[in-house]
This record gives structure tokens, sequence and C-alpha cells, in this order.
């Protein structure tokens, strides 16, 4: 897979001109651009709307008025492209922070595709294309009519995040010796934490962590992380550390869950040409389990991989090209991840619709669907990065209003359909909260594996819960009669959730994930640990 630098590198070679990058991490930007340029014998200048042009090769000297006329401080727009227009020096990149972005937001100034169609015009009638490269560098996505060239910055991965934090071990004071032995012993705890970070970001954390604690503290870190990526629509979600225990029934899903995590190991994959797994469409009536499965499904006793549920609609702007942005950011975040589950709850109401938007979002959904369709097909495939697998858990409680084309072959390894539970499952689900509530002695269950018929996981739950409250607010233990009578007064969805039609087509066409009634149930097998799989 191609990196960043390396494209950039090939854009500089192929003469591209005008390249758009969305990107916050301004200095991470410049030092790739600057590379890149090095790379090619390109000098590299940056350009602001308060500093106009400057250099930033060590090598070019300016004379202070030369300086001057460049940086076009009383014009700065202007200033820039006429300086491009008279270029007669060395080939260069420049690199252009936030000019679409402030000159879309400043009436007295050209719109910005006018600018964008003015500098690749001056570019060709001066055959200039070889001799100035222009990245252009936005915190956000401006509104643009002129389609343009875009990159992605890929976030840091393992290694250079490793770098970050020895470079800012190494600026330390006297007297933080802690720090430095608590970062050596717990740096892989420190990297899994850190995952997913812009590096300045990074860097403020590991800062914020030692002034706070006097220590890199990874927990503090996961904490400072959670709280950033929730802006780009994504929620860190704490596994369910009971694993697979914490879920009653179920047996088939566990069971291939537990299969397919084998494929994780390069090394025993490979031998058998396989790529590692993509994901799981588990579709299904309400409360049936299929949220409760993916937080046992992320805990150290079965995958021990990050939950990252990511909110589809929250990645949407309001501008042109700024959900698509949003859309790659979060990608990018769950791939710096990896591996990583990545989990996307009802998934049918974030693309229902998507394919027949143009009549109502300017075709902004179908844009994303698009792009998440193209994701889907590309990731984990043999020669991608492996280190950036993203296993997509994806539940839908109506699978048949999802894009028909979402759901082809080779995007997703398997298609689950989770029934309301039998009768041996259900049994399942009321030991699971008999040891959950220690109050809960000398319960009959028999009676009620009786009174939970047809009821879901979900309503089993609340029924214990409620009988809870009333055996703490009596000051009593929970006694059966208590969860019974909680049982007859709890709503059943079975009784309102109708499968028909094309939704029945879809659960007769999927693979079951209950357990059937008439087999004998095992327990699913303990997931064995990649490193022991070497």
């Amino acid at each position: 897979m191609t990196n960043f630098t390396e494209e950039l590198t090939a854009k500089m070679a192929s003469k591209s001109g005008v390249v758009h990058i969305v990107e916050e991490d301004e200095y991470r930007l410049q030092t790739k651009c600057h590379q890149a340029a090095i790379s090619q014998g390109y000098g590299c200048y940056r350009w602001t709307f308060t500093d106009g042009l400057v250099p930033i090769s060590d090598d070019i000297k300016l004379e202070e008025l030369e300086l001057q006329q460049l940086a076009g401080l009383v014009d700065p727009v202007n200033g820039l492209l006429q300086a491009i227009k008279a270029w007669d020096k060395d080939p260069a990149v420049i690199v252009a922070y936030d000019l679409l972005t402030m000159v879309n937001r400043l009436p007295s100034l050209p719109a910005a595709s006018r600018l964008i169609k003015d500098i690749t015009e001056v570019m060709k009638q001066r055959d200039q294309q070889g001799q100035v490269q222009l990245v252009l560098c936005d915190a956000e996505s401006p509104q643009l009519a002129t389609p343009l060239q875009r990159m992605q910055m890929e976030l840091p991965d393992r290694d250079e995040m490793n770098i970050i934090v020895d470079q800012i071990l190494a600026a330390l004071p006297e007297g933080l010796e802690a720090a430095i032995e608590e970062a050596a012993q717990n740096r892989d705890r420190i990297l899994n934490s850190l995952a997913g970070l812009p590096a300045y970001q990074a860097s403020n954390a590991i800062s914020e962590s030692i002034v706070r604690t006097g220590i890199v503290d990874a927990s503090l870190l996961k904490d400072f992380k959670k709280e950033l990526v929730s802006a780009k629509g994504i929620t860190w979600i704490d596994a369910d550390e009971r694993g697979f225990d914490a879920i009653g029934g179920l047996t088939p899903l566990k069971n291939w869950l537990t299969m397919i995590y084998v494929a994780f190991n390069p090394e025993i994959a490979s031998e058998y040409n396989l790529e590692p797994p993509k994901g799981v469409v588990v579709a299904g009536s309400p409360g049936s389990g299929k949220s409760a499965l993916v937080r046992a499904l992320g805990s150290s006793g079965v995958w021990d991989m990050p939950i990252l549920k990511l909110d589809v609609g929250a990645t949407r702007g309001k501008f042109q090209g700024q959900s698509e942005q949003g859309w790659n950011d979060a990608i990018l975040a769950c791939e710096a991840a990896a591996p990583a589950i990545l989990w996307l709850d009802e998934l049918e109401k974030g693309f229902e619709g998507a394919a027949a938007s143009g009549e109502t979002d300017g075709g902004t959904g179908a844009r994303v669907l698009q792009s998440f369709l193209t994701w889907l097909q590309d990731r984990n495939q043999s020669g991608s990065d492996q280190t950036k697998s993203v296993f997509v858990y994806a539940t839908a409680n109506k699978p048949d209003r999802l894009p028909p084309e979402m759901l082809r072959a080779g995007r997703f390894d398997a298609q689950f359909w989770v029934d309301f539970p039998g009768k041996s499952e259900r049994r399942g689900i009321i030991d699971v909260y008999c040891r959950k509530y220690d109050k809960a002695v000398d319960i009959d269950k028999d009676v009620l594996l009786k009174a939970s018929r047809d009821c879901s996981g979900a309503e089993i739950e609340a029924a214990f819960r409620q009988a809870a409250i009333s055996a703490m607010t009596a000051k009593l233990p929970m006694r059966t009669d208590d969860i019974k009578i909680a049982l007859e007064n709890v709503t059943r969805v079975k009784r309102t959730f109708k499968v028909e039609g094309a939704l029945k087509a879809w659960k007769e066409a999927a693979q079951r994930a209950n357990d059937p009634e008439e087999a004998t149930v095992t327990t699913a097998p303990k997931v064995r640990r990649l490193s022991s799989l070497k």
C-alpha cells in the first residue's frame, strides 16, 4: 500500500500541478511535503495569509526585499498568483495553508473555484507545471465546484508513534525519570492507547499525562483518545470482560467468530492464501443480543481488540465534500487503531435511500455509500497493510432495506440472522443473569423459563433488573416470584415485530445464529491468543 509521502512524491514527479489535502496537523504535513520535495530536487515554501510566501528549505537564501515581494502581504492571494506566474527560480513546492477556506469566507476575494482555475491556467500558459507544485492544505473540506486532486495523509502508524514517544521522553527535564521508566515497562499499552490519534494530539496527550500524573499513563491516554475521536463520529466501546460467558445462546455465531479469528494471524493465513476476515452482518429482532455480542467479542478473553462504534450520520457535513471527508477521517482513525472491530449499529438507518440521494441531498448519501462500498471491497485484501485490518461488525433490524450492492459477495464474510431465543437459549440467558445478581438465590429456573416465553434477551435482562430494584427497595433477596412478575409484565417485541416479505426472504437466506432447539448445545470454544498461534 502506497503511503502519503510516496504518493505525493509520485505526483511531483508527474508534474501534477495542484493537489488538495484536508489536514489539521500542519507541522507533520509540512515535514512530509519537505521530504518529498527534497527527493525530487525541489525547494519548499509555505504560504499563509499572515506571512505570505516563506521558504522552508534551509538552502533557499533570499534577500529581504525579494522576500517581501514574494510575500505579497498587501494582497496575499494575488501575491501568490503573481509569484507563480512570474516564477523564475528553481523548481519548488508551495504548501498553502487555509487558502480555499479563507477565500470562501471573505466576500471581497474571488471564489475558490475561480482562483483554482486561474492558478491552473497560469501554470499551463507558462508551462510551469514542472516548476511549481502547489499543495493546498485546509483543516476542513471547503465547498468547491472545481474538482481537485485530493490526497489523504494517513495517521501515524505504530513505528511513527513510537518515535513521537521517544522524542517527548528525550526532552524531559531532570526529575521525571519515573516517566521514562514507566514508558519503558508499558510501551505496548501506551502505543495501543495512542493508536488512532494524529501526531500533534498524541504529543499533547502524552505531555498532559506527564503534567497531571508524572508518568505516561496509558489509561489517561485512552480516555484522552476517546474524547477526541468522538468528534469524528466514533465512540470507543468498553468491552464486556465476561466475554462470551455474558451471552446466553447464539453458539453457532460464537463458534464462527472463534473460527475466523485465526485468520488474523498473517503467518497462518498466508499458508492457505487467506486474507484477514472482513466482517459480518448480524441482523434480526431487536433485543436479541446482537449488540451485546460485539461487546463480548472485543474482550481480552475473546478477540482482545478495540471496539469502535461509528455513527454514520455523524460523519455527514452540510457542504459538498465534508461528508466524504468525515467518512475518510473516521476510517483513518479505525485503521490507525487496527487490528480493530468497527461496529456499525443499525446499518440500514445510515444508508437507507442513499442510492437515490441525488434527489434529496445533492448526491451526498450516494457518494458516502460509494466510498464505503469501495473501502469494504478493498480492505484486508492480499497485498494490503495487514496491520490495518478492520473487522466490520454490522448490525441491522431491517436488513432488507440495505442497498443490495452492500451485501455483494466479497464485502462481508457472512450474514447471520438472530431470532428470538428458544427454550434452551432462554435457559442460558437466565443462567447469565442469575450469576450477575448475587441477591438472586434459590431461583426456580424452570418457572422463569416458562414465564419468559416469547421474550428477547433484552426483555429477560430488563425483568431481572426490575426484580433487583424491587428487592433492593424491600431490602430482601431477589425471589423467583419477583422475576416472574416482571417477566409477565414486560412488553414483548415479538408480538409486534413482523418478519414477512423481503425481510422473511433475507432471514431464510442468512445463516442461523441461534442454537437449534433439538441439538445438544455445547459451550463455544475458547479463543487461542494470536501469540500462541505462531
